[in-house]
């Protein structure tokens, strides 16, 4: 029997961003499903909550809130939700500042497939 997809939570200020993942993911055919999107950080938080998805693929910066932050904020409030950072910009900064926020990950817009590496590894950490 094959494991259930990923349940996917996209966010990116940018709805062309998250058009390309998803189609990017649908391409490659990883094992997902994107159960919602989000364009900032404040609405991250809320459709987490509702959603409840097994990831977040997270922009690092968005108008308002920080994906920093809304990571933060979601590994607190459901720790069982894995949060993947997103980001134009591969700096050491960046990087503590995912780990310190609590993401399982950190891939760069311009290396997709990291981000398909990363979801096999949030299926065999998270779905056993």
């Amino acid at each position: 029997m094959p494991a259930r997809p990923i349940r996917l939570l996209l966010v990116d200020d940018s709805q062309s961003t998250l058009d390309g993942l998803r189609m990017y993911l649908q391409e490659v055919g990883a094992p997902v499903e994107v159960v919602g999107e989000a364009t900032d950080g404040a609405q991250a938080i809320e459709r987490a909550r509702a959603l409840r998805p097994d990831l977040v693929v997270m922009d690092a910066r968005m108008r308002g809130m920080s994906g920093f932050t809304a990571t933060r904020l979601i590994r607190e409030e459901l720790p069982g939700v894995a949060v993947v950072i997103l980001t134009m910009y591969d700096g050491e900064m960046a990087r503590a500042d995912a780990e310190l926020a609590g993401a399982a990950g950190f891939v760069t817009k311009d290396d997709l497939p990291a981000l398909e590496d990363m979801i096999a590894t949030v299926r065999s950490r998270f779905l056993l």
